[in-house]
């Protein structure tokens, strides 16, 4: 992961502040648009790194995942 990308200071990008804005758009429009559910069946436990990643019991081997159903939100 590449986590000084938009490092601070005189040589920082100058994109960032964009960068950010532009995410935090993405975000609103899939949150107000979608609905994310966990998917039935599998168990999900947090495991403290760095972060807190999510992994699925008894596949912890295949690292961090979260089975998400993402669905469309009808417009009203």
């Amino acid at each position: 992961m590449h986590l000084m990308t938009f490092i601070s200071g005189p040589r920082g990008c100058i994109g960032n502040r964009f960068a950010l804005a532009e995410f935090k758009a993405m975000l609103c429009h899939l949150v107000g648009n979608f609905r994310f559910d966990q998917v039935k069946g599998w168990k999900i436990e947090a495991k403290q790194t760095a972060v807190i990643r999510s992994r699925v019991v008894g596949q912890e081997d295949v690292g961090p995942q979260m089975p998400l159903r993402i669905s469309r939100i009808p417009a009203a």
